[in-house]
């Protein structure tokens, strides 16, 4: 199964998708949707069961779309976002748990198969909207797929002056036809209805300007796929 590669693009603003302002407002209202959605299945969890966990993670939903906020009005307002050192492993559990109640709901397994953890510098809220794009898209991969091993594979490791974060599904995979095209921006595989297909063209562009990041990407409709994420080590 042939990998395809998708390098980082010169930084010119004719190669830029958006400008700053429209990515910042566009990242905004795609990123909002996970954790509002597990935010209210939290809560539809606690009422039917009175279980005092998914306040808990009422409350990682809550932060999250905190820190989008706080990202996109420093952003708008001309504020430089703060870089910083962080634990990979730190920002990958929040992901997680932002997410379960999603996968849950589809009947998805998410497994985090290693516990070695790495420090990369950056934003850490763009880290966790780039890779949970990533895991939502892979959670969408098994709709029509009832047939599939619903599990995602997330693993970590060091590769030259990388860190690669693999995600990995058993779903419908990507046509060869169209893999090309998935980091255009309004592409979508999915029904119109469910999106825009702004998520994959956004995270492309964050991972390339903030991280000085590549993808690679490997899917066939028969196995599922296996996207590769590179985040520079600093």
């Amino acid at each position: 199964m042939a990998i395809s590669s998708f390098e980082p693009s010169a930084k010119k603003e004719s190669n830029i998708y958006f400008n700053n302002l429209e990515r910042n407002i566009l990242s905004m209202i795609h990123e909002l949707s996970g954790p509002l959605t597990a935010a209210r299945l939290n809560f539809d969890k606690y009422i039917t069961d009175n279980n005092n966990h998914n306040l808990d993670l009422l409350n990682v939903n809550i932060k999250l779309m905190e820190d989008y906020l706080i990202n996109t009005r420093s952003q708008i307002s001309h504020q430089p976002l703060t870089d910083r050192h962080f634990s990979v492993n730190k920002q990958l559990n929040v992901i997680i748990a932002n997410l379960i109640p999603i996968a849950n709901q589809r009947q998805v397994k998410i497994e985090l198969l290693d516990s070695e953890d790495y420090i990369l510098k950056g934003n850490p809220t763009r880290f966790k909207q780039i890779i949970s794009c990533f895991i939502r898209n892979a959670i969408d991969s098994y709709d029509n797929c009832d047939d599939r091993q619903k599990v995602i594979k997330i693993e970590k490791y060091p590769e030259d002056q990388y860190l690669v974060i693999e995600v990995k599904d058993y779903g419908c995979g990507i046509n060869k036809s169209l893999q090309n095209k998935i980091f255009n921006p309004y592409f979508s595989t999915k029904n119109k209805s469910s999106g825009l297909g702004l998520g994959l063209s956004l995270a492309h562009q964050s991972l390339t300007n903030d991280f000085s990041g590549k993808i690679k990407l490997q899917s066939s409709e028969s196995t599922g796929s296996l996207f590769y994420i590179y985040f520079l080590i600093s």
